[in-house]
C-alpha cells in the first residue's frame, strides 16, 4: 500500500532557499489507488516531529510515504493548535 502522509509538525530548518529558486512543489493525488493520511503522532501516541520520523514509522508498517507536508500550526510541544 502507498500512503501519501501529511505530517501535522514541525519541519525543522535546514537552510534558506534563495529568492531566486524559489518555486511550488506540487502533487496530485488519486484517492481511488493512495491513501491521504494525516499524522503528528505515531500509533503509541508519541509524536513524529520530523519528516524523517513519519518515513520511518510509515516504513516500519510496510507503507511508502510518496509525499509529506507540513499541515499546520503547532506549540511549543508539537501539538497540534487551532
Amino acid at each position: 500500500m502507498i500512503a501519501i502522509s501529511l505530517i501535522l509538525i514541525m519541519f525543522k530548518v535546514y537552510g534558506a532557499v534563495p529568492a531566486g529558486d524559489l518555486g511550488i512543489l506540487s502533487y496530485r493525488a488519486d484517492p481511488q489507488t493512495q491513501s491521504i493520511e494525516i499524522h503528528w503522532q505515531d500509533d503509541q501516541g508519541k509524536t513524529l516531529s520530523t519528516i524523517e520520523n513519519l518515513i520511518a514509522w510509515k516504513s516500519s508498517q510496510k507503507q511508502e510515504v510518496v509525499f509529506a507536508v507540513n499541515g499546520g500550526m503547532f506549540t511549543t510541544e508539537f501539538a497540534p493548535l487551532g
